[in-house]
């Protein structure tokens, strides 16, 4: 192709003939490889940020349920005796009579 064609435009009918010989498919190519490795960088910076925050959130809700805790008095409540359980049998108990 003549320089008076222009170089973009050899570069683009180039393509057309063969793709692997111009330096625009490895520019396109580059650039599209650029754009989503950035993106993937992004992606994955704002997931680490949102779940160190979930993290952050998560620490300050179990402080201050741990202080409320500490703070809140037990009051010890006994269970009534027809509220408990039955006793387990003991093994053997029911064939020995």
């Amino acid at each position: 192709w003549s320089n008076d064609y222009g170089e973009f435009a050899a570069a683009i009918a180039i393509m057309g003939e063969d793709p692997a010989a111009s330096w625009l498919t490895y520019l396109i190519v580059g650039l599209g490889f650029i754009f989503g490795a950035a993106a993937a960088l992004v992606v994955r910076t704002s997931k680490e940020r949102a779940i160190l925050m979930e993290q952050l959130a998560f620490e300050k809700e179990l402080e201050s349920d741990q202080t409320d805790f500490l703070q809140a008095p037990v009051e010890p409540r006994l269970i009534p005796i027809d509220e408990l359980p039955p006793l387990p049998l003991s093994p053997g108990g029911e064939g020995n009579e």
